[in-house]
């Protein structure tokens, strides 16, 4: 293209409001979006910025998918519901665990505490969370903790016997498979 060509370019689209041809699939992202031409780069297609989207981006488009217009388009408002439904709707909900230990903080109450050493994890985290204990018995609690330990230390001494005795070659580990898995 002629110089003197694309000085006119620039002349007459720089600083212009303009809409796309939203026609073309790689244009249809603009949709409803005000564009300024920036500048007509030496190749004559127009540097655009789009107000839409808080986009500072520019995008070269040629000049031929533009249509210069006067003013920007209006942007468009989303519908707002009134604002009775969502109190409403506020009022209908339980009040969350925040809330609640906001609440608690607030008026200086705590959840009751027991001895940390005779609880059991799940009365440890129900107590954070200021709700009663689950397990009525601290002694209760403290068995079915050990049990739980015992049968996790039995799974490791299973799994320690059974791994020296693994094959090395291929035959031996499908046999040894179709044995433990069945």
């Amino acid at each position: 293209m002629a110089f003197q060509h694309i000085e006119n370019l620039q002349q007459e689209y720089t600083d212009k409001y303009v809409v796309v041809n939203e026609e073309l699939p790689e244009l249809q992202r603009f949709h409803g979006m005000t564009g300024v031409v920036r500048t007509v780069n030496m190749n004559g297609r127009a540097l655009v910025e789009f107000d839409g989207d808080n986009n500072i981006g520019w995008y070269d488009i040629d000049i031929d998918f533009l249509r210069v217009i006067d003013e920007p388009l209006p942007e468009e408002i989303p519908a707002q519901e009134p604002a009775v439904e969502k109190k409403e709707e506020k009022e209908n909900k339980a009040p969350s665990d925040l809330k609640k230990a906001r609440d608690e903080k607030d008026s200086g109450e705590a959840p009751a505490t027991a001895d940390p050493t005779a609880m059991s994890v799940d009365d440890m985290l129900a107590a954070a969370r200021g709700e009663a204990s689950n397990a009525g018995n601290a002694e209760e609690a403290v068995a079915e903790e050990e049990a739980v330990e015992e049968a996790a230390t039995e799974g490791e001494e299973q799994q320690t016997a059974s791994s020296e005795e693994l094959p090395t070659d291929v035959d031996g580990m499908i046999a040894y498979c179709q044995r433990v898995d069945g």
